[in-house]
């Protein structure tokens, strides 16, 4: 029988009335005369030809029926015989052709796990692939993957063919990988394929995919043929976790650190109990355990925070003479079990890393006070008898060291003295630009002119004058912004009062965040900002740390030099999650009738049900393709039109 790839094309049929309409008006535009000596010669050419007006009726014949082929060609016309791709008469001709090749595009994304036995999404899609291999019998068709293993963010990977091996393979384990968007599919079949053939999808239907096709201002492209295979069906029910915060890794450096997430729930059926632990790996106690409950019938999935606390050095006892361990490795569970269980599991390894290293510049002079109130202050929760989170050394001048060596270098003018030298500071200077981290210290005033003040003003550090009276600073206020700012902000404002300086200033430079502000009269001045050169930070701080100054004896210090030392750190050693990117793949609702016709109509997409390949699939892709014989014909049709058109036109 036949069938057509694009009938939508034969409503263009309606061009056939052209070329008799233009003939019609032709004839009433032309003014007949009559001269006796060509009426003479026309009834002498008359008894040796054929009438012209016979040919010019073939003429106009033959080009209605060349726009019929052309428009049938593009219909994209098939033939089959009781279903079976490539039978019939039609197939011995020579100009008959099949398509070159059919893609099979698999999606392997973790949703497809859905379910048990039989009824799992992905033993669906196992049986849904041999039904698509027996309407596309004798053809080639290549079979591909689809995942974010397969498909990166970057956009350049092509997509390799599975071989018989691979693909038996394939559903002998189940899809543990995030999913991807159907743009980001389609892209990589473009430059994967040359795509002259059909594309079949086997998926379970989720939307989540879809989505960047059925926003408003999504505008329909180039979109290849694609017929979808949705093994997907109710009724859902899932629950999932999802890490959003851990506070500062890597744990090694910190007293109390924070691990946060949310517990999602997606049911179509009554709700239920469920609950969320936490429990370091290899390790049969619980950390954390807590009580939740699932609502039931809940269109959108509900999420429902959870929240985890703890100490390293509680975490992992100190043995003398034992190393620390390389990670923590932290398991979040949900349970109950659900149909897909490789949700309810979220794996994150925390680097423990070795003692972080402060090193501070000593000048000529020692200061007994100064150097023990900073090394508390960096070991606020340190345990006699348990290694120090933060070591403290001292880094004698001329400055000559690297990241290597040290970890954060702390400048303070009352240390350094009057002892740096121009050396020194270009030395300081190559270090931070190398990756280094450095917390200085201004004095709170402009100093003398020197090694000291060229460096801030390489910085970018600009004193203001002083006001003509004095101004009170209003209250100072802290970026919220990041684990810094969450535990510096929710101290009370007056706590810094002793760090105002004696002259207030600020940064100016592109490279700067402001992290403690204050305004005096109409200027914004900066108590601590963050500059960013080349490939390490400094952080500048207007004040004094001498004896007499209240910052020393602060109880900000301390919360100052410990968030500061875990935000370098955090830069130096992040965490490693096993799931990095949004669990969006686990929220498995299913695309609706009104959506799936929404795509058939922007983008031509076919849905079908397992049960309809065979009588769906064969009679669009299988058979042989009649395009070619119907182009042939209508070249030869247009040699035809073009050779009667010259004979007429001689008459």
């Amino acid at each position: 029988m036949f069938t057509l790839s694009n009938p939508l094309l034969l409503w263009a049929m309606p061009v056939l009335l052209l070329p008799w309409i233009f003939r019609r008006r032709q004839e009433e535009r032309i003014q007949h005369i009559h001269f006796p000596l060509i009426q003479f010669l026309r009834e002498s050419e008359e008894k040796e030809l054929i009438n012209p007006q016979v040919q010019e009726l073939l003429l106009l014949i033959l080009r209605t029926v060349l726009l019929a082929v052309l428009i049938l060609a593009l219909a994209g016309p098939k033939w089959t015989s009781n279903g079976q791709p490539g039978r019939g008469w039609f197939s011995f001709f020579p100009l008959g052709s099949r398509f070159q090749s059919h893609t099979v595009v698999v999606d392997t994304s973790y949703s497809m796990g859905y379910g048990q036995g039989e009824r799992s999404w992905w033993h669906k899609a196992g049986q849904a692939r041999k039904q698509v291999d027996q309407a596309l019998s004798g053809f080639p068709v290549s079979y591909v993957r689809w995942d974010r293993s397969t498909i990166p963010a970057n956009r350049t990977t092509r997509l390799i063919p599975l071989s018989a091996a691979e693909l038996n393979q394939l559903f002998e384990a189940a899809p543990d990988h995030p999913g991807t968007s159907v743009p980001e599919l389609v892209e990589a079949l473009k430059r994967s394929f040359p795509l002259e053939g059909s594309i079949l999808l086997i998926t379970d239907g989720q939307r989540i995919p879809w989505l960047p096709l059925l926003q408003p201002e999504a505008r329909p492209d180039a979109f290849p043929p694609l017929v979808v295979i949705t093994v997907g069906e109710g009724p859902l029910v899932n629950a999932w976790c999802e890490i959003q915060t851990v506070s500062s890794p890597p744990w090694g450096i910190a007293g109390w650190e924070t691990l946060a997430g949310q517990v999602h729930s997606l049911r179509d059926d009554a709700g239920s109990e469920g609950t969320v632990s936490i429990q370091l790996k290899d390790r049969a106690e619980q950390l954390y355990s807590r009580a939740v409950t699932f609502p039931g019938a809940t269109p959108e999935p509900v999420a429902i925070p959870f929240s985890f606390t703890a100490r390293y050095l509680d975490l992992i006892p100190f043995q003398e003479n034992n190393p620390l361990p390389p990670e923590l490795e932290f398991v979040v569970q949900v349970s109950p079990e659900d149909p897909l269980p490789v949700d309810n599991q979220v794996v994150i390894r925390i680097p423990a890393a070795a003692p972080f290293r402060v090193g501070y510049v000593q000048g000529v002079e020692e200061d007994n006070l100064v150097l023990p109130v900073l090394h508390s202050a960096l070991n606020p929760l340190a345990r006699e008898g348990q290694p120090l989170p933060v070591t403290l050394s001292r880094i004698a001048l001329p400055f000559m060291t690297d990241e290597t060596q040290v970890d954060l270098v702390l400048l303070d003018k009352h240390l350094t003295g009057d002892s740096m030298t121009g050396a020194d500071q270009s030395a300081i200077m190559e270090y931070v630009k190398n990756g280094g981290a450095v917390v200085l210290f201004t004095g709170g005033e402009p100093p003398a002119p020197g090694p000291w003040s060229a460096m801030l003003a390489a910085v970018g550090w600009q004193w203001y004058d002083e006001p003509p009276e004095k101004i009170p600073p209003s209250p100072v206020s802290v970026s919220g912004a990041g684990m810094w700012g969450e535990a510096l902000s929710a101290w009370d404002p007056s706590m810094w009062e002793p760090w105002l300086p004696k002259r207030a200033g600020r940064v100016e430079s592109g490279g700067i965040r402001p992290r403690a502000v204050y305004q005096v009269g109409d200027q914004i001045a900066h108590l601590v900002s963050e500059v960013i050169m080349g490939q390490g930070q400094i952080w500048v701080v207007n004040t004094d740390t001498q004896p007499d100054a209240g910052t020393l004896l602060s109880p900000l210090l301390p919360v100052f030099l410990w968030e500061t030392a875990k935000e370098t750190a955090r830069l130096k050693q992040p965490a490693i999650l096993e799931w990095a990117e949004s669990r969006r793949e686990s929220d498995i609702r299913l695309l609706s009738g009104e959506e799936k016709q929404k795509l058939t109509e922007t983008y031509g997409i076919r849905f079908v049900q397992p049960d309809e390949i065979r009588e769906m699939v064969s009679p669009l892709y299988g058979g042989t393709d009649l395009r070619t014989l119907l182009l042939v014909l209508c070249g030869a049709l247009a040699l035809t039109e073009s050779w009667l058109a010259n004979r007429l036109a001689s008459l």
